[in-house]
C-alpha cells in the first residue's frame, strides 16, 4: 500500500468516525482508546484526579492492557483507584484481558472469603474447580436449602 493510499483510507475512516460521533454513536473500544490517549497528556489525568475522590474499577480481572493504562494514568496523576478483581473469574481473554497483569498496578490484597450468593455445597464444589488452592468461601447470605451439587462431564467439541 502506498503512502497516498494509506492517507486516503485513514481520511475516509476518520470521516466515518467523525460522522458517527456527531450522531452520538461510538463503540466501547473506541471510547476506551480515546480516554487512554487523552489521559497520557498529564493535564487531563490531573483534572480527573482533582474532580473525582476515587475511581472504582469492579471486575478488573477483565481489564485489557488499554484499561490498565487508563487506571495507571489516573493513579499516577494522584487519583485514588480502588480495583476489585477475582482472577479466578476472568472471562474476557478473547479481548486480551489478562487477570495476572493486575499485578503491574501494585496493590494490597484483601482476600474476601465470604460468599453471599451460594450455599455451602456450591462454595465447596467451586473451590475444586479453581486454579489456586484457596479454601472454599464461607456462605454468608440468607440461609437456603443446601442441595448436593452435580458436575456434568461434556465430551463434545470445544470449538
Amino acid at each position: 500500500m502506498t503512502d497516498a493510499t494509506r492517507k486516503t483510507l485513514e481520511g475516509l475512516a476518520q470521516g466515518r468516525i467523525d460522522t458517527a460521533l456527531r450522531q452520538g454513536i461510538a463503540t466501547a473500544p473506541f471510547l476506551r482508546a480515546q480516554a487512554a490517549g487523552r489521559l497520557t497528556d498529564g493535564v487531563t489525568a490531573e483534572r480527573a484526579a482533582a474532580r473525582f475522590a476515587f475511581v472504582l474499577v469492579d471486575e478488573a480481572q477483565d481489564c485489557d492492557a488499554l484499561d490498565l493504562q487508563i487506571v495507571t494514568s489516573l493513579r499516577d496523576a494522584g487519583c485514588r483507584c480502588i480495583v476489585v478483581a477475582d482472577p479466578e473469574q476472568g472471562i474476557f481473554g478473547f479481548r486480551r484481558a489478562d487477570p495476572m497483569a493486575l499485578g503491574a498496578l501494585g496493590h494490597a490484597e484483601f482476600p474476601l472469603t465470604g460468599n453471599f450468593r451460594s450455599t455451602a455445597s456450591i462454595c465447596a464444589a467451586s473451590a475444586t474447580l479453581r486454579a489456586s488452592d484457596l479454601p472454599p468461601a464461607t456462605p454468608m447470605g440468607a440461609q437456603r436449602e443446601d442441595r448436593a451439587v452435580a458436575l456434568l462431564a461434556y465430551d463434545g467439541p470445544l470449538d
